[in-house]
């Protein structure tokens, strides 16, 4: 106890938040600590703290993902905390007290405690989430808030396991088996990713190869992928390409080069504008958007955005598997522009450089060939011009 009121910065003091004892227990409950502080009398010692503890308390709200409230059987789940969530199962919810003279906070909502049995499958809310025990009536088809929106309930438990970036495959199929979408639920806005895309991006490859053999589809579309929001509905490909980011190689790697994903991966990464890797590794800072978690508005990217030591990897990585004439020198379908025409008007030069140095024309014509080529871009902008 005096050591956790000086972690607290409390030397000295007798005083303490019996919630704040409880985050602390939850996260001294692993199996592995247990037994190597109590030996075989672990269990006895679980239960003799929560018996202590959860009487004294009142209401029981942690951070969730995304900033979101959560009770403590979801915060016990979370981390994976198998012996406590068993014991809160069985034990929890008759243990607690329904007070609210206590004086900690009282969050504004009818959860007291631990978890309302009543409540174990409701749906979230902006304060209080439920956690996901199926054998107890919880249903694998719920939805929760989106992290990165705030406002859309959008995620599904496989969007959670996805993004908790742990490789706990044989989670995947147990919550297939109970009905949860393999590739998220119908979304009318293109606003979600599906739990591929979010699985990529946390480099949790195991996890997503376990997405992949029941068939999930490697080429879904969507606007916004975590922070970044693009003009048109793109693959994961694209998203990848577009998140800038040093550790995109390797993702990169997995998409293109492992054996479950590289034969149905396509190169066409924006269908609405036929817009290829190419164009989009190209492209950079063009047509994203950056939306910060406490930002009102997403904010334009800009040159200065651009991280263009790890944009220069990615171009190369791209030009690795699509280095045809018919690839380098593509044009999409809205003003007939290149990868080329892209990267003169990103002011992308590793990217000019690196497509010449593989074959890339730069006098392909825009607008169905009767537009500027690449090189008359490049001149008007060096000149000052406007084309």
């Amino acid at each position: 106890m005096e050591q956790y009121n000086v972690e607290q910065g409390r030397a000295g003091s007798r005083d303490f938040l019996v919630a704040e004892l409880l985050e602390q227990a939850v996260h001294g409950s692993s199996l592995f600590d247990m037994i190597f502080c109590h030996a075989p009398k672990y269990q006895q010692a679980l239960e003799s703290t929560f018996n202590c503890l959860l009487p004294r308390a009142s209401r029981i709200a942690s951070d969730a993902y995304g900033g979101f409230k959560q009770t403590l059987l979801y915060f016990a789940a979370s981390l994976a905390r198998d012996e406590l969530v068993d014991y809160l199962v069985k034990q929890g919810a008759d243990v607690i007290k329904a007070r609210t003279d206590h004086d900690e906070e009282v969050i504004e909502s009818q959860d007291v405690g631990s978890f309302k049995r009543a409540d174990i499958d409701r749906a979230s809310r902006v304060y209080m989430r439920t956690s996901l025990p199926e054998p107890h009536g919880a249903q694998a088809t719920k939805v929760s808030k989106n992290p990165f929106s705030g406002q859309d309930s959008t995620w599904t438990a496989l969007h959670i396991l996805a993004y908790a970036g742990q490789n706990a495959t044989w989670l995947v199929e147990q919550l297939l088996d109970h009905g949860a979408a393999l590739n998220g639920l119908p979304d009318h806005f293109h606003i979600t990713g599906s739990p591929l895309h979010i699985v990529v991006q946390n480099d949790a490859f195991h996890l997503a190869d376990s997405l992949v053999s029941p068939g999930a589809d490697l080429n879904f579309t969507t606007l916004s992928c975590g922070h970044l929001t693009l003009s048109n509905p793109t693959t994961i490909l694209d998203h990848v390409i577009a998140s800038n980011a040093r550790n995109s190689i390797a993702r990169l790697r997995y998409l293109l080069g492992s054996p479950s994903m590289r034969d149905g991966l396509h190169l066409i990464v924006e269908p609405a504008r036929q817009r290829s890797a190419l164009h989009r590794a190209a492209a950079a800072h063009i047509d994203v958007e950056f939306h910060g978690t406490d930002a009102a508005e997403a904010a334009e990217l800009h040159w200065a955005d651009v991280d263009w030591s790890a944009s220069r990897e990615i171009m190369n990585e791209i030009l690795r598997h699509f280095n045809g004439p018919e690839q380098l020198n593509a044009v999409e379908t809205s003003t007939g522009l290149s990868p080329m025409h892209l990267a003169v008007l990103a002011g992308n030069e590793a990217a000019v450089s690196l497509l010449l140095d593989h074959g890339a024309r730069s006098d392909v014509p825009s607008v169905g060939g009767q537009g500027a080529t690449a090189a008359d871009t490049a001149l008007g902008i060096q000149m000052g011009g406007c084309l």
